[in-house]
């Protein structure tokens, strides 16, 4: 008799993966919610920031796909170390070099990190028991999120009394860390063999255009919708990632601590929305659950701009990540289910690319949309959230691969 769900006992493999993925996101949310105000403070413009989003994105749209290819050629785990490396350095060299002409060097740094994204997501879909996928990537975003719960509050408190860039400096300690524990990661592609029946060769290694030409084809429809759907999120997340945390020290004038405290608060809506969002999407459906939180928090961005208090603006921020992150691991479970072994890497490869330019794009309008009215980009955000809904709605209309309620490229 198969066990109950409850009782599933996921492997070793998805363990580590789960210690490491906690590990490695520390120093990525110190840079991520820091690293804007720390540039403005040195005097970098917001339009040049924008740019310097803008810039990693497009270098990021080759890298992952680029990355996807290999990952699926060479390993998850070999990608994976490299993306992260890069990443690494990109955060060395901001520190070192905080100047509007050294911004490009950190861009393209932090641009070709973005290899690492679709062994990544291979890793966790691969790594996972059954069909729990959506469960997994629940696991492994609520363990990230849990992160994003002292660290902000951690660095804001070290950059009043220290510094930011002291503060960001003792952040790069676990990035350090997480790339080492790369090592103890377990690898999910077989290597390849003399015998391609009996080797990860049998999977179709099949090359560079594997991903374009099953997204082409007629099986390849969900994917090709899942690609919008990433170049959208893509977008919201350049737009926002320099916005965020300028909008809060702008319209509030908060210190660097009441900016993490800000922050923390928001987090635990991300951390709570994922432990619940796998078994409900495991109960009602990946798509129906996507639809239902991009409708919540659509309407959650549209009422941010009345906030008039740092905790009424971090209360809804809650509740706009609890909707958002309800639905967030659907995101990679869906993705995953578009596209069969042989070729998951390369098709998450171009769904890497397609969310790096909508990054590019999202961080070059973010200096601009933001000069013109610091609401401007969550009213933005809010009309992004419904075009994705419709987007959804079509995919599950029309039952392309990978918008169903369960896996349909499964292993």
């Amino acid at each position: 008799m198969p066990a109950p769900a409850q009782l599933v006992v996921w492997p070793p493999a998805f363990r580590w993966l789960v210690v490491w993925a906690f590990v490695s996101v520390l120093a990525a949310v110190a840079f991520d919610g820091f690293v804007a105000p720390y540039l403005r403070d040195e005097g970098v413009s917001v339009v040049a920031i924008g740019f310097m989003y803008g810039l990693s994105g497009a270098v990021g749209a080759v890298a992952a796909a680029i990355g996807g290819v290999f990952a699926d050629r060479y390993g998850r785990r070999a990608v994976l170390a490299a993306g992260r490396s890069l990443r690494l350095l990109s955060w060395l060299a901001v520190l070192a070099f905080p100047r509007e002409e050294a911004l490009v060097l950190v861009a393209i740094l932090l641009g070709l990190g973005q290899a690492a994204a679709s062994a990544l997501m291979a890793m966790v879909a691969e790594s996972a028991p059954g069909a729990r996928r959506a469960v997994a990537f629940a696991v492994t975003g609520a363990v990230e999120s849990l992160a994003a719960l002292a660290v902000p509050l951690a660095i804001g408190f070290l950059a009043d009394a220290y510094g930011l860039r002291t503060a960001l400096s003792w952040a790069l300690l676990p990035g350090f860390v997480g790339v080492l524990l790369i090592t103890r990661l377990s690898e999910t592609v077989p290597p390849p063999s003399a015998d391609p029946a009996a080797s990860g060769d049998a999977l179709g290694r099949t090359g560079a255009l594997a991903g374009w030409r099953f997204i082409l084809s007629t099986s390849g429809r969900g994917a090709a919708l899942m690609a919008a759907i990433w170049l959208l999120t893509g977008f919201e997340m350049g737009l926002m990632r320099p916005v965020w945390p300028l909008y809060v020290t702008d319209r509030f004038g908060v210190t660097y601590a009441g900016l993490g405290a800000v922050a923390t608060v928001a987090s635990i809506g991300m951390v709570f929305g994922q432990l619940v969002g796998g078994k409900v999407a495991e109960r009602i459906g990946n798509s129906r659950l996507m639809v239902i939180c991009l409708g919540l928090t659509a309407l959650v961005y549209l009422v941010l701009p009345l906030a008039a208090t740092p905790t009424s603006f971090a209360a809804l921020r809650l509740l706009a990540n609890f909707c958002a992150f309800l639905a967030a691991p659907c995101w990679g479970a869906v993705a995953a289910n578009t596209a069969p072994r042989a070729v998951r890497g390369a098709v998450l490869g171009l769904f890497g690319a397609a969310t790096s330019v909508g990054m590019s794009l999202g961080g070059l309008a973010s200096g601009l949309i933001y000069t013109v009215s610091i609401a401007l980009p969550l009213y933005a955000l809010a009309g992004l959230e419904l075009a994705m809904l419709a987007l959804i709605l079509v995919g599950t209309g029309q039952a392309w691969p990978g918008f169903g309620r369960g896996p349909v490229h499964d292993d």
